[in-house]
């Protein structure tokens, strides 16, 4: 339930920077635009997915419905496979 409570709260911040993904990662850590995942609750159906990416922006770019989530990762020599 977790993710699914926390949709269509905010748009999230992503490490990923905004590029075309050509060998088909869903990474990409080159360029200085970021990418915010999501959408808020005002937004339409078509946005309000976390698979949607929105417009591009610099890492200093401020706005009252863009967030992140906050993660902890297990103890080293503790992650699953």
């Amino acid at each position: 339930m977790g993710p699914v409570r926390h949709a269509w709260y905010l748009f999230e911040w992503c490490a990923d920077a905004y590029v075309a993904y050509p060998d088909g990662s869903a990474f990409s850590n080159s360029g200085t635009m970021k990418v915010l995942r999501g959408g808020a609750y005002y937004c339409p159906s078509n946005i309000l997915r976390s698979a949607c990416r929105a417009e591009a922006q610099q890492p200093d770019f401020c706005w009252i419905l863009a967030g992140f989530r906050v993660v902890l990762a297990p103890p080293l020599g503790q992650a699953e496979d």
